[in-house]
Formats: structure tokens, sequence, C-alpha cells
């Protein structure tokens, strides 16, 4: 990467509705951005997950579309999230003690979402990224949109009757 390298933005954000039973409805979404002009926006939903889930889908996908269309190779990718769950593990680096403790976290238990915290490092390995925490429902208009874009998915989902 060269000095001349620009910064894409990614807002992702997730949602899960019942988050607490085992019937509950889920969605993630996307908003990727360059010079503040939205390059790709994506969403969607699943059925029986968790709130950390979609966070992470949400990074994933945006990651994929980052990867499949080569943009990694020329550019610096912030990635704006609410969830303390994914900026933390990578500002405090706990997947390099998870990876060493073979998936364990600090207390021996099996860590959470180990498909999706490898399907994630995965991709951040070939990316010059950086995490950037944004509060929830603060005002800023990107997070703001990609929770309103998964929040959608989980209504979509839902008139599905999926």
């Amino acid at each position: 990467m060269n000095q001349t390298s620009s910064i894409l933005q990614v807002y992702t954000d997730g949602a899960c509705e019942g988050n607490q039973f085992d019937q509950n409805y889920g969605g993630w979404a996307a908003i990727i951005l360059e010079n503040n002009s939205i390059l790709h926006q994506t969403s969607g939903s699943t059925k029986n997950t968790t709130n950390n889930r979609m966070e992470l889908l949400a990074v994933i996908r945006a990651l994929q579309i980052i990867v499949r269309n080569k943009l990694h190779e020329s550019h610096i990718i912030h990635i704006f999230s609410d969830s303390a769950y994914i900026v933390n593990c990578f500002a405090q680096k706990w997947y390099i003690k998870w990876k060493k403790n073979n998936w364990s976290n600090s207390q021996g238990k099996p860590v959470l979402n180990p498909d999706l915290w490898k399907a994630l490092l995965s991709l951040v390995e070939r990316c010059n990224f950086q995490f950037i925490k944004v509060k929830g429902h603060s005002g800023n208009k990107y997070n703001e949109m990609v929770d309103q874009l998964a929040v959608s998915a989980i209504k979509e989902l839902k008139l599905l009757g999926k």
C-alpha cells in the first residue's frame, strides 16, 4: 500500500429482536463509503440468532465485498461499530489469545461464535484496517442508517414469515 491510499469508511450494525429467546429474529447491515459517498450498502437477516452474531456478520459481509472488489489493495479501511464486543476484541487483541488457547477464552471456556470470528479474522488479515468505536443511537448519520437497515431486515423477515 502506498502513501496515497485512500480511506474506506465502513459502518456496520447488528440487531436482534427477542435476543433472550430461542425463537427470535436478527438483522445486520453495512455501508461502505469513500469520500462520504456510499459505494455499497448491504443487509440481511436470520432467525434464531444473537445480537453478537449479527454484529459480526455485518462486518464480515462488508469485508467480503471489499475483498471481492479488491478495494483492500488500495485503501485503508476504517470500520465503525457500536459493538464493544468487536471493537474491544481487536483493540485488546483477544483473538491472539483465543487462537493460542485453541479458541478458549481467559476463563477456559469456549469462545462464542468461533465460526464467525475465524471468518472475520481471515478477512482482516488481508486488510490494512482499524476498528473505531461509535456510540450507538447518538446521532451519527451512518451508524443510524445501518441500524435502520438492520431493523428493516428483521421486519422484512418477519413479514415473510420465514
